[in-house]
């Protein structure tokens, strides 16, 4: 297993790119307490499909800083429905 930690930026697209062509499957994670992370997503989303085409691999969506429940910015309510509406897999 390789981890590419991209910290969402685009500093590095090519190289990342490339791993997202290579990769079999990918977690992609965001923060509780930070709303603009749960929205990158969806573009982070898009640039692997983009890239791996016709190849699709299983995308894995993780929530981190749950401990932090007084600063959370994004709800599980929130979280359900992107899964349900983009198809992305999740831990039950």
């Amino acid at each position: 297993m390789e981890i590419l930690d991209t910290a969402g930026t685009e500093q590095f697209a090519s190289m990342r790119d490339l791993y997202i062509k290579n990769g079999h499957g990918f977690i992609v994670m965001y923060s509780l307490t930070n709303h603009q992370t749960f929205q990158d997503i969806a573009s982070m989303r898009n640039v692997i499909s983009r890239v791996k085409g016709s190849q699709p691999a299983p995308i894995l969506l993780v929530a981190n800083k749950l401990d932090l429940d007084c600063q959370r910015e994004v709800s599980t309510a929130e979280g359900k429905l992107f899964v349900r509406v983009r198809s992305v897999l999740t831990l039950p």
